[in-house]
Order: structure tokens, then C-alpha cells, then sequence
């Protein structure tokens, strides 16, 4: 049980750290009177260098090395963090900036491998690990941007205490795995798991499915983050209601990923895709029509459901992957990373030609068309099961 607290603080700390950084520094941009392209700036070279780490780790992480990759991490975040309070100038900002997206890049798919040796490395060890990974990470974006903005003047010491025990956690974890296995060391072996090339080619099939999936639920996540607070300032909703819309959508995400946690089958069927595509559709259209502050809420809500379905769809299927997790976990991160960068500037493209309606109304459409192409791939191909063997 301490072995898991553990593990799964981690991403909720990175997380923190990372929206920490995102905010304060967009913050002091903003103070100092630069311009929106030095703003934009400062998350673009996050995701790039987020994206190349992740591109460039792909074919060496290991789940026997992850460990290793994740103190380099913490090792990189404690360095960001001091760095912010030893360097204060405001255009040096961006040289920390890009060290954070090493440190989050180092993180992410090594401790999603991690993650699934903690549960247990069959099916529904990779089913706990999506659930439990979704729910942290989640719950780290929701109380980043709300916590550190209370504290902007203070926050980069808060991110050192924070990544100092995100070290901590991954020092006392490596002594809790030594000192695991050697109580079990009389315990025979388990035999190594055989995979038909049907079964690779199906879980192969998912795992694409997953990346289109996740790759649309993600573009419309960021939309939602990047343009509701200029589509509710243009509603008259105030800035409270915003944030706290914001920070339901993934409060939300975060409880219904925790709830999939013993899931084993709707993964692989079609009709709860479906389900999930419905009701991410109906509340980004409700974003786009509703004038009422409380149907915002509502629309958080049923939003939120949709998210916590398609992350923890999207990190199961290539979690679950029995011979190339790495390739897809990688392949995951660098999908974020770059629809990160690309739908904020796209939902800004669409409000500006057209109202601020239509990023949301565009997105809804996307998904509903994602769903639709992964139906129809599924029929054809025959694949659908009714549970996960």
C-alpha cells in the first residue's frame, strides 16, 4: 500500500510543478507587459523540448531501468525549481522552462511502466495502472493553476519543497522494491507469457485506436482550457466561475478514471466508445450554447466523464500492449505534447473567424468523427470482444 501512495505522488507532484511553472511564468510575462507571442512562447518550448524527450527515449526505456529515468526526473524538476529562485530574470525563464519539459519528459513513460509492474504486469495490472495514473496526474492539473494561483509570489519556493519530496518518494520507492522481492525470493518463477501474432496484431489495432481516441479527447481538452476563459468572459461569467468550471472538468476526470480501475472489458467493445463520445459531444455543445452559469457546471461535469473515459482508454490500450508498450506509452506523450501546442492556437484561429462558439462546436464534431472511424474500423476488422483475455 505505501509502495502505491508513493508511486502515484509522483505524478501528482510533476504535475503540480508543472502547472506551477506554466502559470507563474505566464504570470510575470503578462505583469512585465510582453507580448501574447512571448506568453505562447514560454508553453511552446515546453511542449517542444516535452516532445523530443519523449521521441528521443522511446527505444532505450526499459521497465527494469525506469526507476533510474524517474530520480533523473525528480533530478531535473529540484534543478528547474532552484534554478527559478537563483536565476530570477524574466527572459532566463525560458532556459527553465525548457529544463521543466525535460524533467516531465524524463517522467512520463517511464513511470507508466513503471506504474503497471507496481499492479501487477498482466491485463489488469495495466487496467490499475491507467486508472490510478489518470486519477493522479488529473488531480495534480486540477489543483496546480487553483493553488498557485494564491501563491505567484512564493511559488517557485513552494515547487523546490515539492520537488525535493517528489525526490524523497522515488528514493524511499527503489528501497521499498529492494527490500520486496527479497521476501518472495523463495517463490517460483512465473513462466513467461506467450503472445500469438493474432493477439499482437489485435492489441496493435487498440493501441492505434487508442492513439486516435486520445489524440481527438486531447485537442478538445485543450480547447476547453484555452478558450472557455475567453468564451466566458465574453458570457459575462465571472472569473471564479471560470476557474472553477476549469478545475471541475478535471476533478471530474480524475474520479471517473479511479472508478475504471477494475474495468476488463468495455475497453474493447463499441457501444461505451460511443457512450463517452456522446457525452464529451453534448457538453462542449453545451459550453458553446448555454448562457447559465449552472448548466457551465453541468457541462464540466458531463465533460469531465468524457475525459476520465478517453485518458484512461488511451493509457490502457498501450499500456496493455504485451510487447511494445514503450512504443506506444512514447507515442502517447508525444501526441499530448504536440496537440498541447497546436489546439490552443487553432481554437484561438476558429474564435477569431467565427465566434467564440465555434472552437467548441468544431471539437464536438471531431470527436463525434473519431468515433465514428473507430466503429467502423472495429466492424470491419472484426475485433471487437465482449471481455479483455
Amino acid at each position: 500500500m505505501l509502495l502505491r501512495v508513493l508511486s502515484y505522488f509522483i505524478p501528482l507532484s510533476v504535475n503540480m510543478l508543472t502547472g506551477g511553472v506554466m502559470f507563474i511564468c505566464s504570470y510575470r510575462f503578462a505583469q512585465a507587459g510582453c507580448s501574447g507571442l512571448v506568453v505562447g512562447g514560454a508553453v511552446a518550448v515546453w511542449g517542444i523540448v516535452y516532445c523530443l524527450t519523449n521521441f528521443a527515449i522511446r527505444r532505450v526505456v526499459r521497465t527494469e531501468t525506469a526507476l533510474s529515468w524517474l530520480r533523473a526526473a525528480a533530478g531535473c524538476m529540484v534543478a528547474t525549481s532552484a534554478g527559478f529562485l537563483v536565476f530570477p530574470g524574466l527572459y532566463t525563464q525560458f532556459l527553465l522552462i525548457g529544463l521543466s519539459g525535460l524533467g516531465a519528459g524524463l517522467f512520463c513513460m517511464p513511470f507508466q511502466l513503471f506504474a503497471k509492474s507496481v499492479e501487477s504486469g498482466k491485463t489488469p495490472g495495466a487496467a490499475k495502472a491507467a486508472a490510478f495514473y489518470t486519477f493522479s496526474w488529473s488531480v495534480g492539473f486540477a489543483a496546480g493553476a487553483l493553488f498557485f494561483a494564491r501563491f505567484v509570489r512564493v511559488g517557485f519556493g513552494i515547487n523546490l519543497g515539492l520537488s525535493l519530496a517528489m525526490m524523497l518518494a522515488v528514493f524511499l520507492i527503489a528501497r521499498l522494491k529492494r527490500v520486496a522481492p527479497a521476501a518472495a525470493t523463495d517463490l517460483p518463477a512465473a513462466p513467461p507469457e506467450t503472445v500469438s501474432p493474432e493477439e499482437e496484431a489485435r492489441r496493435t489495432f487498440f493501441a492505434y485506436s487508442g492513439w486516435l481516441i486520445g489524440g481527438v479527447g486531447t485537442l478538445a481538452v485543450c480547447m476547453i482550457r484555452a478558450m472557455w476563459p475567453h468564451h466566458g468572459e465574453g458570457l459575462g461569467i465571472s472569473q471564479t466561475h471560470i476557474a472553477l468550471t476549469t478545475a471541475l472538468v478535471s476533478l471530474v476526470q480524475a474520479l471517473t478514471a479511479l472508478l475504471l480501475y477494475r474495468s476488463s472489458r468495455w475497453m474493447f467493445q463499441r457501444m461505451p466508445v460511443l457512450a463517452f463520445s456522446l457525452a464529451g459531444s453534448s457538453g462542449l455543445l453545451i459550453f458553446a450554447l448555454a448562457r447559465m452559469t449552472a448548466l457551465f457546471y453541468w457541462a464540466a461535469v458531463i465533460y469531465g466523464v468524457y475525459s476520465g473515459c478517453i485518458y484512461f482508454y488511451f493509457v490502457y490500450h498501450s499500456l496493455a500492449h504485451p510487447v511494445r508498450a514503450g512504443y506506444f506509452v512514447s507515442g502517447n506523450e508525444v501526441i499530448v505534447g504536440v496537440i498541447s501546442m497546436v489546439s490552443p492556437l487553432a481554437g484561438g484561429a476558429l474564435a477569431d473567424g467565427f465566434t467564440s462558439r465555434a472552437p467548441f462546436v468544431f471539437a464536438a464534431g471531431v470527436i463525434l468523427l473519431a468515433w465514428l472511424i473507430q466503429w467502423t474500423a472495429v466492424t470491419r476488422r472484426g475485433t471487437e470482444l465482449e471481455g479483455a483475455s
